[in-house]
C-alpha cells in the first residue's frame, strides 16, 4: 500500500494546487502508517510511528476546509496516540477534539476513540488503567459496530478493574448487537467474543471457555463465505482461537494475539 501511495505522490505535480485530493492523499497515508504496524510494542517504536502518522493527519487538517473534514482529521490526530500512546492524551488534548467533532458527523468516532484509548492502555500493559467518565456512543443504522466495539473496549477494561458483572453484560450487548453481521464486521464480532474469552481467562474458565468456542464457531462461518478476503482477514484468528483451545485455554506457550495489530 505504501508503494502504490509513493507513485500516487509522485504523479501529483508541485504546481498542483487542488487541497482536497492533497488532504484525501495525506489523510489515507496518515492511515496506512498507522495500521501496517501497530504490533510494536516498545515504547521508542510506538511513537515513533504515531509522530509519523500525525505528520500526515496534521497535514491533512491543514488542508481541510470544511467543518466535516476538519472533524474526521482531528478524529485521526486523536485516534493515532489511542492506537499507539494513549498514555500521552492529555485532558486538553482530548476536550480540543471533542469541541472540533461535537458538531459533526466524526462525533461518535471521537467517542469510539476515546474508549479505545482506554482498552489500548490495558492491552499495551500500561500503568494507572481507568474507566473513562464518558458515554458511548449511540447504536444507529449502518453504525452498529461503533457502539458494539466500545462496549467490547469498556467490557474488556471493567474486567480488568474487577467489575465481572459490568464486564460480562457489555460483552452480551456488543455480541448480540453483531452477531448477524458480514464481511469486516463479521471479524469485528469476533475479535468481541475473542476478547470476552481472554478476559474471563483467569476468573472464569468455563465461562471463557464458551466464549473462545463462539468465536471459533463464527470463524468458521466467516470462513464457509469462501471469499478470499473473508479468508485472509479471519485465518490468524482462528489459527490463535484454535491454538487456546488445544492449550485448554491456559495460557502456556501462546501465540501473539492478533488483537496487537488490529486497529479496532
Amino acid at each position: 500500500a505504501q508503494e502504490i501511495l509513493k507513485e500516487v505522490q509522485v504523479r501529483i505535480p508541485d504546481s498542483f494546487t487542488g487541497q482536497d485530493l492533497r488532504m484525501r492523499f495525506h489523510g489515507t497515508r496518515g492511515q496506512v502508517i498507522l495500521y501496517e504496524n501497530l504490533g510494536f510494542e516498545k515504547e521508542e517504536e510506538r511513537y515513533a510511528l504515531c509522530s509519523q502518522a500525525r505528520m500526515d493527519f496534521q497535514k491533512a487538517r491543514d488542508l481541510a476546509e470544511s467543518a466535516e473534514d476538519i472533524g474526521q482529521d482531528s478524529c485521526y490526530l486523536y485516534l493515532a496516540k489511542a492506537l499507539l500512546c494513549p498514555e500521552t492524551i492529555s485532558e486538553e488534548e482530548t476536550e480540543e477534539t471533542r469541541q472540533v467533532c461535537q458538531s459533526t458527523g466524526s462525533a461518535p468516532y471521537f467517542q469510539r476513540a476515546q474508549w479505545l484509548a482506554a482498552y489500548r492502555h490495558l492491552l499495551l500493559g500500561l500503568p494507572d488503567l481507568r474507566l473513562p467518565r464518558i458515554d458511548l456512543p449511540p447504536c444507529m443504522p449502518n453504525m452498529e459496530w461503533v457502539y458494539a466495539l466500545s462496549l467490547k473496549y469498556r467490557g474488556a477494561v471493567r474486567s480488568a478493574l474487577g467489575d465481572w458483572e459490568g464486564a460480562e453484560e457489555d460483552f452480551k450487548k456488543a455480541h448480540e448487537t453483531l452477531e448477524t453481521s458480514k464481511g469486516l464486521i463479521a471479524l469485528l464480532h469476533i475479535s468481541i467474543l475473542l476478547q470476552a474469552a481472554e478476559s474471563f481467562r483467569n476468573k472464569n474458565s468455563t465461562l471463557s471457555g464458551e466464549w473462545l468456542e463462539l468465536a471459533y464457531h463464527y470463524c468458521c462461518r466467516m470462513e464457509a463465505q469462501k471469499k478470499m478476503i473473508a479468508t485472509k482477514w479471519v485465518a490468524p484468528w482462528k489459527a490463535y482461537i484454535e491454538h487456546l483451545l488445544q492449550s485448554d485455554n491456559k495460557g502456556s506457550g501462546r501465540m501473539k494475539n492478533p488483537q496487537l495489530s488490529f486497529p479496532y
